[in-house]
């Protein structure tokens, strides 16, 4: 009995798996989309905090310069002004970690949909490779019958007795 599955099975399944690939690769492509935006986003959330950190820089420095001026009013609107570069950057750096931990949980998954689109192009691979084996392995069961065939007719002009 033949334990090895026959080059029609095996190209079969190699359909099923190219099927298998493809759906693996769209998931793929579509999470690697996803994560792409979130890459953005973190990226332009990364660019507002320093913005506002090089902002706070200049408040403070303004103050700095300015801290013994006769107008109460030009201090207290400095101030002022550092009070809501520090609050808009506390929110901006909560969320860039928020953005931050999306963008490492995409990043998890898209490595998982990528490691199963690998896993898949590898079966389909290693099924091809088995197919042409059997297909090869067939064609020398075919032969050798052939031979075998044509080996058992009696040859002309001579008696079998």
């Amino acid at each position: 009995m033949n334990s090895r599955p026959s080059s029609e099975k095996l190209f079969q399944l190699k359909k099923i798996m190219r099927v298998r690939v493809t759906k693996a690769h769209r998931a793929y492509s579509e999470k690697l989309i996803d994560w792409k935006k979130l890459k953005q986003k973190y990226d332009d959330l990364q660019t507002q905090v320093e913005a506002l950190q090089a902002e706070l820089d200049k408040v403070v420095d303004y103050q700095v310069h300015n801290k013994n001026h006769r107008d109460t009013w030009v201090r207290k609107e400095a101030s002022d002004r550092r009070h809501w570069v520090i609050y808009d950057q506390d929110l901006a750096v909560y969320k860039r970690n928020a953005a931050r931990s999306n963008l490492d949980e995409a990043t998890t998954e898209l490595n998982m949909c990528k490691a199963a689109w690998l896993r898949a192009q590898h079966k389909e691979k290693t099924i091809g490779e088995q197919g042409e084996l059997a297909l090869t392995a067939e064609a020398l069961i075919q032969e050798e019958l052939q031979e075998s065939e044509v080996e058992d007719l009696p040859m002309p002009g001579v008696s079998i007795a």
